[in-house]
């Protein structure tokens, strides 16, 4: 089958390192080591992901593409689903909606959660495939129901804002926002604060809409990262610099950030602040990359 990824003229019968095992790939566990010769799906599927990361191999979305393409055609549907991503971006390959659609379906038909959702998202949008958002919302609903939190958050955002054909109602938003911040979804966080530091359908709580501002922080959301230090500007200004720093580092769009930043700077040393950017950069560096849904 010819999934448009160049095949290896060679395959090197050297070793190289990468884990063997789910529970040792999430904890970037590097340590075992497989030929590249791999015929299991699931080693094929790491070896991959290994070269989409760049863990023990050069990186090479190409490549990654080639070990998916092999394992997805042995019905592994992580690496169905990171192959039709590959061609949703165009890593690797030309952008292809449709490929990465006839994937994401391949994937959910299996029952797997990540590729229910972007099936989903490509039939809301008209990516791919002719626009259902009916079918799509259902697909996202029951990726959902299967524990994804960005699907849960994502149905929250449709109804919250009234997306798809759906009428903007915050009363049915606010459980997907409870279930998928609960879970860490960070944008699902900082919804959920500005839902509590308003009061809307729920009582104003300041404290609760901190926490969940500061949850949505640690999840790298800029938008989150920008609430957070706003809210504790008044009562730790030396801490809430960095991350309004780190705000503007993340998304220079933040306009009210620079505003309250500046703010912020009267209130601190020049000493405070040279620490502040200091800190704002080690965020910035170690904070997981997020964005909107």
């Amino acid at each position: 089958m010819n999934h448009r990824f160049l095949s290896l003229a060679i395959v090197s019968t050297s070793l190289i390192t990468l884990p063997l095992t789910a529970k040792d790939a999430e904890s970037n566990s590097i340590g075992t080591t497989i030929p590249t010769t791999a015929r299991n799906a699931e080693d094929q599927f790491l070896l991959g992901r290994a070269y989409a990361r760049g863990e023990g191999v050069p990186q090479s979305y190409e490549k990654a593409g080639e070990w998916y393409s092999k394992a997805a055609d042995q019905r592994n549907i992580k690496a169905m689903n990171n192959l039709g991503i590959l061609f949703l971006e165009g890593q690797g390959t030309k952008k292809d909606p449709a490929e990465a659609y006839r994937w994401f379906c391949k994937a959910s038909d299996l029952g797997d959660p990540r590729s229910s959702y972007l099936r989903g998202l490509l039939l809301c949008e008209g990516r791919g495939v002719k626009s259902n958002s009916s079918e799509g919302l259902k697909w996202i609903d029951k990726a959902s129901s299967m524990g994804n939190p960005v699907a849960t958050a994502r149905l929250a955002q449709a109804h919250y804002f009234g997306e798809f054909g759906l009428k903007s109602d915050h009363a049915k938003a606010l459980p997907l926002l409870q279930k998928a911040a609960t879970a860490g979804d960070p944008w699902a966080c900082l919804a959920l604060g500005q839902m509590y530091f308003r009061g809307q359908e729920v009582s104003k709580d300041d404290s609760t809409a901190i926490a969940c501002f500061k949850r949505g922080a640690e999840g790298g959301n800029a938008d989150a990262i920008c609430e957070y230090g706003t809210s504790i500007l008044k009562t730790n200004p030396a801490v809430a610099y960095p991350w309004l720093k780190c705000a503007i580092l993340r998304n220079t769009t933040i306009s009210n950030a620079k505003g309250v930043l500046g703010e912020c700077q009267t209130a601190l040393s020049e000493e405070e602040i040279g620490k502040g950017d200091q800190a704002a950069a080690e965020l910035n560096a170690t904070l997981p990359n997020n964005t909107n849904h």
